[in-house]
């Protein structure tokens, strides 16, 4: 009986140790986000003060709705309002990022020195564009506007913050853009400097910690937005990088 039970207890040992093994060999489980508040809060990220995530997605604002409507936005299929919209923001982006340098590329600007990384309500952008010609923002409050944007003209768009582990480079704190065409996530990259070649799905070098609009946020579970703040914010040499990587898959 005893070595029956022996061997009994020897074989589930190696059934498991199996298991185990080949788990090794298995795809990780999938990120688990849960809905929250809509009332979740980022600290100090609007000039030092408090503000829900919701808040920053405007597409009812009457700021967006005009400039939607003045610039056509809003007609063709829900691919061609993405890429006017996203051609018209890259012609005239003028990105800044907590950094000490400067650098060029493309037809858009892109400006590095100290600024606080904080956030900008899409209807000030837009406010600065119709004064200047132009549209200055950061990877966050870019993506915010252009998700705003979409939404506004009837493209289903979420904005994301996470972070994205750039091949050769690091991993950086960031923002990015979303939009759902025939049931697919696709990523919109603000900070690309040239008008959208293609619409990919958002590659694995990105990180969601939150997917939020102007009505709900999901989270990744036991993320706070405190912890985005913890990861380095996106540099020169980042964005170069990503760009890099982003032009090597053809976006």
């Amino acid at each position: 009986m005893r070595k029956k039970m022996l061997l009994i207890a020897e074989i589930l040992s190696l059934i498991v140790a199996g298991i185990l093994f080949w788990s090794g060999f298995q795809s990780i489980e999938p990120p688990v986000f849960t809905k929250v508040s809509h009332r979740y809060v980022a600290d100090d990220k609007y000039w030092g003060m408090p503000v829900t995530l919701t808040e920053m997605i405007t597409p009812q604002d009457i700021a967006i709705q005009e400039f939607v409507k003045e610039n056509s936005l809003n007609t063709g299929s829900p691919e061609q309002r993405v890429i006017k919209t996203f051609d018209l923001f890259e012609r005239s982006g003028v990105y800044f990022y907590t950094a000490d340098s400067t650098a060029t590329f493309s037809n858009a600007v892109v400006k590095f020195g100290n600024f606080p990384d904080l956030w900008e309500f899409p209807k000030f952008i837009l406010a600065e564009y119709k004064a200047t010609g132009k549209i200055a923002v950061d990877c966050e409050t870019g993506s915010m506007l252009l998700t705003s944007l979409f939404l506004a003209e009837g493209v289903p768009a979420r904005e994301v913050i996470g972070e994205v582990d750039i091949p050769n480079q690091g991993i950086y704190g960031h923002g990015w853009c979303e939009v759902n065409l025939d049931g697919k996530w696709y990523l919109i990259e603000s900070t690309r400097g040239k008008p959208l070649q293609k619409f990919i799905p958002t590659p694995k070098i990105y990180k969601p910690y939150f997917y939020f609009t102007d009505t709900y946020v999901n989270a990744l579970q036991n993320v706070k937005i405190e912890d985005i703040e913890k990861i380095h914010t996106l540099t020169p040499d980042g964005v170069r990088a990503l760009n890099r990587y982003l032009d090597s898959i053809g976006l």
